[in-house]
């Protein structure tokens, strides 16, 4: 059956048509769980369909949870020591921008059959967008081995029970922010763990021991890992190849170089990867490199390489917030534009002008991946740009551009304090309520603090009746006390194994009220989002400068 390219060739070469065999869900060519995995499109945020196929292919009895930014976790054994990663995102079209509308409900695999693109046991992928006469008419595009082949491995290895624990990270093709989020904010999840493993790799042969300009893996590891392969693997073309180091750019795992001593990412048989080109190897990855990898002693691999100090995650929050009245203008940078290539920005340049969305959130992803403390600027990202747009339509028309006007909304100020006032007020509740259960697992100075704001609050919800008072003022009132009392439960997500419970309703209702914070900032009285943030690590640090 052959098919009209709409789009570049496989080899993205201009051509008119390239021959290719639709691919069936339940042909022998491919498993079904692999065939599942790749007909998910899932550029960042858009996991639904591709949890639920993960959920699918899970064991029965299998326990997985997903963390407040949206990673997968699974925990199998105990005593283990070791970690392994990939993820779930990809680039797909728009990817970069978190447009997620008119996306395709799944894509369509494809194998070529013409004699110039045929090469046995390849996928591709594509959109089909019309039959007629037996021919498919398609668009090529991204196939998402990138990273959907890691997460085929992981699936297979929790199925085989190896021990460890596996993180299905979201976020990495824009910067690495589930594997950020963990590193930075919940570093107790990889307490314990000595070597992680990232299966995020083009190619076959390449083991990883330098990534983002540095070392994050010994020689010592890298070789002793690449004999294991090397004597399991089984080429069938029988080449010489030989698993070896080599250097990539990124990938989830270089997030812990400074929590984790050995961090690598192995070759796992995609090619072309983020184009239309982007081909997966099945026949490797499934029969091959798969079956070795269930092989592996992973316990048995070595540790050397030392840690390099990290600040905890309250003393490594810039306190500053980005300047208000600066501009900075970056022209002609766009979603083409070689990382490379991109200038040098921070948030001490102020508001990027005369730049494009996409090329604004480079310049930004960029910034984020250069910095340990970068990470923890990102959730101003978005009030950064809404705040840029409306800087530059004020700018068109000729207003005073060192104005900053706060973000619009449809309804008046006074309904929406109000609306504030009483999300405030549940939050309290639930805050506190979790305080009540938990009493016992804080620290006795943190205890202290959470009865006297306990006593506090009793009296503050006889202030919010006061009529004497006005509403900014009572509003205050009541978000001085939550933000203090949710302080007070975060100490629980540091200070016991949280993790280990994922069904507490501790975890859910922190992070609730930080989104809740950080969204509402402008009603709230912070500069910006990154205001918050700072409050919540003074706080952290008031009340538990003695326990």
């Amino acid at each position: 059956m052959s098919s009209k390219n709409l789009g570049s060739s496989w080899s993205r070469q201009k051509e008119a048509e390239v021959k290719v065999s639709v691919l069936g869900r339940k042909e022998k060519f491919i498993s079904l769980m692999l065939f599942d995995l790749l007909s998910c499109v899932t550029p960042h945020p858009a996991y639904k369909d591709i949890v639920t196929t993960i959920e699918k292919y899970l064991p029965k009895d299998q326990k997985m949870w997903m963390d407040g930014i949206g990673n997968l976790i699974v925990k199998v054994g105990q005593n283990y020591t070791t970690m392994f990663s990939c993820h779930i995102d990809m680039v797909f079209g728009k990817s970069y921008t978190d447009v997620t509308k008119d996306l395709p409900k799944k894509l369509d695999l494809f194998i070529a059959t013409d004699q110039k693109h045929a090469k046995a046991n390849f996928v591709w992928g594509g959109i089909i967008t019309k039959y007629e006469k037996g021919v498919h008419t398609y668009t090529p595009t991204t196939l998402g081995a990138d990273d959907k082949a890691g997460i085929f491995i992981m699936l297979k290895l929790i199925r085989a029970k190896i021990p460890g624990l596996y993180i299905f990270h979201v976020g990495e093709e824009i910067g690495g922010i589930g594997s950020a989020d963990i590193a930075h904010r919940k570093p107790a999840l990889v307490k314990g763990i000595e070597r992680a493993i990232a299966f995020d790799r083009m190619d076959y042969f390449d083991i990883i021991n330098r990534q983002r300009g540095g070392v994050c893996c010994s020689l010592k590891f890298a070789n002793a890992f690449a004999k294991q392969l090397n004597s399991l693997i089984v080429d069938p073309n029988k080449l010489n190849t030989k698993y070896s180091t080599a250097i990539g750019s990124f990938t989830d795992t270089a997030n812990y170089i400074k929590l984790i001593s050995e961090c690598t990412n192995i070759s796992v048989g995609y090619f072309n990867q983020h184009s239309s080109g982007e081909c997966l190897d099945t026949l490797w990855l499934e029969r091959i490199l798969t079956p070795a990898l269930l092989k592996i002693d992973w316990e048995g691999l070595p540790t050397e390489r030392s840690l390099r100090p990290v600040q905890s995650f309250y003393k490594n929050v810039p306190s500053e917030a980005w300047p208000q009245t600066k501009y900075t203008t970056y022209a002609d940078i766009n979603y083409s534009t070689l990382d490379s290539r991109l200038p040098p920005w921070t948030l001490k340049k102020g508001i990027i002008k005369s730049c494009t969305e996409t090329g604004m959130r480079r310049l930004i992803k960029k910034y984020l991946a250069e910095g340990p403390s970068a990470y923890h600027i990102q959730q101003s990202v978005l009030e950064l740009l809404q705040e840029n747009n409306r800087l530059k339509e004020k700018d068109s028309k000729g207003d005073n551009n060192n104005v900053i006007s706060l973000p619009s909304t449809s309804v008046t100020s006074e309904t929406r304090q109000k609306e504030i006032l009483n999300n405030l007020v549940i939050l309290a509740r639930q805050n506190f309520q979790i305080y009540k259960d938990n009493y016992s697992s804080y620290t006795a100075e943190v205890a202290e603090h959470g009865e006297t704001l306990e006593w506090v609050w009793t009296e503050a919800y006889r202030f919010e009746e006061a009529t004497e008072f006005t509403l900014p003022q009572v509003c205050a009132v009541i978000k001085e006390i939550v933000s203090e009392i949710v302080v007070v439960n975060m100490t629980l997500l540091t200070d016991i194994d949280i993790i280990e419970t994922p069904d507490t309703e501790v975890y859910p209702v922190v992070i609730k009220s930080v989104k809740f914070f950080k969204k509402n900032w402008f009603m709230l009285g912070y500069n910006t989002s990154i205001g918050v943030q700072d409050d919540f690590r003074k706080i952290r640090d008031r009340i538990t400068a003695t326990s």
